[in-house]
């Protein structure tokens, strides 16, 4: 659990929100404690301030893992196996970690942020080839190209079709 500090109007709890994520996200550095504060976090800081530096550590080290994973995801985004648990491997840090950290970091999830990225892709390839659409699902990482269909529709609001053809909704 992670406790914040009490408000008294609904316009704090966006601090409030931002605040309980920073506590929380130490969940994976003291798996021990099960009761989280801005008090338990600097006991567990003071605790280990001759063994361990600071927030900055912390901070580099999940602005290292960040970086690695974009650029693992963009190396890898076509293919269509990759999954969050490949990168986390790859970052070396384990799922439910890497999950949190891309989510607070990015303002997205993994899937989210990895479906954007092809999406985004294929939008280039429909204005810029003559390729099918199926060719396209393919070298954007989407093995069915009804499923990419659906998804771009559902992203582009039109059709991959309709998005080459000049309808960009």
């Amino acid at each position: 659990l992670s406790v914040g500090n009490y408000v008294e109007r609904l316009s704090q709890l966006p601090d409030c929100y931002e605040q309980l994520s920073g506590i929380f996200g130490f969940r994976f550095l003291i798996p021990d404690e099960h009761l989280l504060s801005e008090d338990s976090i600097s006991h567990i800081k003071a605790k280990n301030e001759n063994t361990e530096p600071d927030d900055v550590a912390i901070e580099t080290q999940a602005t290292n893992a960040i970086r690695i994973a974009l650029k693992y995801i963009e190396d890898n985004y076509c293919n269509e196996d990759l999954s969050l648990n490949d990168v986390s491997e790859f970052c070396n840090v384990s799922p439910n970690y890497f999950s949190s950290l891309f989510s607070n970091e990015m303002q997205q999830t993994f899937v989210e942020y990895v479906t954007n990225k092809r999406i985004s892709k294929a939008k280039k390839l429909l204005k810029t080839t003559t390729m099918h659409t199926g060719e396209i699902a393919s070298v954007v990482g989407y093995k069915d190209q009804h499923y990419f269909s659906v998804v771009f529709k559902k992203i582009q609001g039109c059709s991959p079709r309709e998005y080459r053809n000049g309808k960009n909704i």
